[in-house]
C-alpha cells in the first residue's frame, strides 16, 4: 500500500508522514473496536434473551471467584 502512494523516485517517508500514518492506523483500530462494541450493545438490547443467556454464562464462570479488586492489589506490578 505504501508503494502505491510513494512517487517513483523511491523516496522514504519523513517523520511527519510516519507519525500521520501511525495515527491513522491507531484511529482506525479504535473506531473498529468502538463500532463493534456499539453493535454488541445494540443487539443485546434488541434481544433480551441473548442478554440473559450471556449474563448467566458470565455469572456461572466468575460468580465463585474473588473480585478483581482483591486480586489486583496482590500483584507486584
Amino acid at each position: 500500500m505504501v508503494d502505491l502512494e510513494l512517487p517513483e523516485d523511491e523516496r522514504k517517508l519523513n517523520e511527519k508522514e510516519m507519525v500521520s500514518l501511525c495515527s491513522e492506523f491507531l484511529d482506525a483500530g479504535t473506531d473498529t473496536t468502538s463500532t463493534a462494541l456499539q453493535w454488541i450493545m445494540a443487539n443485546l438490547i434488541k434481544y433480551p434473551r441473548v442478554q440473559t443467556n450471556l449474563y448467566e454464562e458470565i455469572h456461572g464462570i466468575v460468580a465463585h471467584r474473588p473480585n478483581s479488586k482483591g486480586r489486583t492489589r496482590k500483584k507486584s506490578w
